[in-house]
């Protein structure tokens, strides 16, 4: 009796030490992604060479023009003019300095919207690294953002949050978008003077 005692006392501890290492102690990948103030991306804001921005209704389209150029960035899409650097840097500066305040597995994307994201938001940098940005729902509290960062195979059903900031950053009217140059009110008043 007394051997079978022990070994069944060994079976539960083998099977406890297995459901602990397991099931119960996060593994490192899961910590991280877990951890608050993650920072979204880790690269510089001259390194973005073109920039991508989809929403229900536009889509638009900007470059980078050499460093010597006046103006900064050209519009491609849906014209081809120059471009506000102003909405741009304020993007770019998001995407690098922004963190996720938390980062959760989900078992349904379009509950947080992201089945039909509200806007999509890709870059290439200088080294043909390509990103993206699927933004969702706004949260319950409509402080914060429903995203992805990268979606891929690997990661398809990881949800991020992050600031509003994102959404009012992408949902800008296209004369937003358009350096002051080509701003048909700027022009009608430079031809009165």
């Amino acid at each position: 009796m007394q051997r079978t005692t022990l070994f069944l006392l060994i079976i539960a501890l083998s099977l406890g030490g297995y459901i602990y290492i397991y099931e119960i102690q996060p593994n490192e990948e899961e910590e991280v992604a877990n951890q608050e103030g993650r920072t979204l991306f880790s690269f510089e804001e001259e390194q973005v060479q073109r920039l991508k921005i989809t929403t229900e209704d536009k889509k638009l389209e900007f470059i980078r023009n050499d460093e010597n150029a006046e103006i900064p960035w050209q519009m491609k899409q849906p014209e081809d003019i120059p471009a506000d650097e102003a909405p741009i840097v304020f993007l770019l500066d998001l995407l690098i300095k922004e963190q996720s305040s938390r980062t959760f597995k989900v078992e349904n994307l379009e509950e947080y919207g992201l089945a039909e994201p509200f806007a999509t938001i890709e870059f290439q940098l200088n080294n043909d690294q390509k990103k993206t940005v699927t933004l969702g729902k706004s949260t319950f509290n409509e402080k914060k953002v429903y995203a992805q960062i990268n979606p891929n195979k690997d990661n398809a059903m990881k949800v991020d949050i992050v600031s509003m900031d994102f959404r009012n950053a992408v949902n800008r009217s296209l004369s937003e978008w358009k350096h002051p140059s080509q701003s048909p009110e700027q022009n009608s008043q430079e031809s009165e003077s």
